[in-house]
């Protein structure tokens, strides 16, 4: 499920949330959980999720934490809004740096609903 994935990675958060559509409600809690205590991406901004969704005049992420992201996680950039990935290297790759999902390979971005840019 892609919104499993995005929850997974610490790109988006549980909320608003309706009947009927409550399946799931529980496995992506304890997902988001993980997600906060692993201090992913959204997560390791802090102040910049609230309960009425995400404080955008929250911007700045240290130095510090923006490398140790990169780092951990692959190197392979994935734009959460857009749904292209970006290899070191390309056109675009070092201009993306608002919602970023990193992957470990192109195979992962690729099963995970990302296509390739064009250039």
């Amino acid at each position: 499920m892609v919104n499993k994935l995005l929850i997974q990675e610490g790109v988006a958060r549980v909320g608003y949330i309706y009947e009927p559509n409550t399946r799931y409600v529980e496995e992506f809690q304890d997902i988001q959980e993980q997600a906060k205590e692993k201090q992913k991406n959204i997560w390791s901004i802090d102040g910049y999720v609230t309960d009425r969704g995400y404080n955008v005049d929250i911007s700045e992420i240290s130095e510090n934490s923006k490398s140790a992201t990169q780092e951990s996680e692959g190197k392979i950039k994935g734009n959460t809004n857009s749904k292209i990935y970006h290899v070191p290297g390309g056109k675009y790759y070092d201009t993306t740096m608002k919602n970023v999902i990193w992957f470990n390979s192109i195979k992962d971005a690729e099963q995970a609903g990302y296509r390739a840019s064009k250039e």
